[in-house]
């Protein structure tokens, strides 16, 4: 799903998810796969930004120097943007721009990035474009001011909390990858505890096992 979004022509693919739930673990998962050894990614870590500020924050990201040049304005960074993603592409590179905590920003800065990629897709150029953040991210996203760009969006990855039985066996296979061998043993009722008290939340998962082990 998401490495297949990632590989096909430029697009932007949502990740959203509640706090914990392994947005930044499933990105980098993805992102270790050798299909991706040829791809230049930026992350812009911080959303609180208008427009033109994420347009300078994402050419800071793919490593470009922090001064503009006399030109200004949203039209002008996505020339900056676009025209670098050339160079990658010269290369025979991919382009990712991931922009994490996405839920922050207001709908008008999500446009220009929306248009940049629009234009690479037309100019047949490999950007993608990864808004990653909270479920208020949904929402945003389907707001009607974004309604005329919703066709960019090719992907939504939407994490989920995990059931019991998905807790049970994420528990163990995290175990497992670390020797465990049945011993400490856990009973069903202690994984029904571990679903309940975490709400399926692999983040919070973890930190209760890591106590409930440090007090054998």
């Amino acid at each position: 799903g998401l490495r297949t979004a990632l590989a096909g022509p430029a697009a932007c693919v949502v990740v959203s998810g509640p706090i914990g739930a392994g947005k930044t673990t499933l990105m980098q998962a993805v992102l270790a796969d050798a299909a991706f050894a040829q791809t230049v990614v930026a992350k812009v870590l911080s959303t609180q930004l208008e427009a033109q500020e994420l347009l300078e924050a994402a050419a800071i990201a793919f490593g470009l120097s922090a001064d503009a040049g006399p030109e200004t304005g949203t039209a002008a960074g996505q020339q900056r943007l676009g025209d670098h993603v050339t160079v990658i592409a010269q290369r025979g590179a991919r382009a990712l721009l991931v922009v994490d905590e996405a839920q922050n920003l207001k709908a008008d800065a999500l446009v220009p990035l929306f248009e940049l990629v629009r234009h690479c897709g037309a100019a047949e150029l490999p950007l993608h474009l990864c808004l990653v953040g909270q479920p208020e991210l949904r929402p945003l996203l389907d707001a009607a001011e974004l309604a005329p760009w919703s066709p960019v969006i090719s992907h939504r990855c939407e994490l989920a909390a995990l059931g019991p039985d998905e807790t049970r066996a994420y528990v163990e296979f995290r175990l497992r990858n670390v020797g465990w061998q049945a011993s400490p043993r856990f009973d069903d009722g202690a994984f029904e505890e571990i679903h309940r008290r975490t709400k399926g939340i692999p983040r919070r998962i973890n930190v209760l096992c890591n106590r409930l082990l440090l007090a054998l």
